[in-house]
């Protein structure tokens, strides 16, 4: 069974994936953190990026078009 996202659903999922991402790089630039957790949120922030880039590819959009 196939189910598809109408568009407020993606939307909605974009704004999370923003708000994560937004998130990762608040916490990966703290200055009073070691170098392994800044590691961590640099990878969490690459990841929301691909995952936002994938969405905007498969509605037939620039991967890198920011809403």
């Amino acid at each position: 069974m196939k189910s598809e996202l109408d568009s407020k659903e993606i939307a909605s999922l974009r704004n999370e994936l923003q708000d994560l991402l937004e998130s990762a790089y608040a916490a990966g630039s703290d200055e009073g953190e070691s170098d392994l957790i800044k590691m961590f949120y640099s990878g969490k922030a690459d990841a929301y990026e691909t995952a936002l880039s994938l969405i905007n590819v498969a509605l037939g959009g620039d991967p890198d078009d920011a809403e």
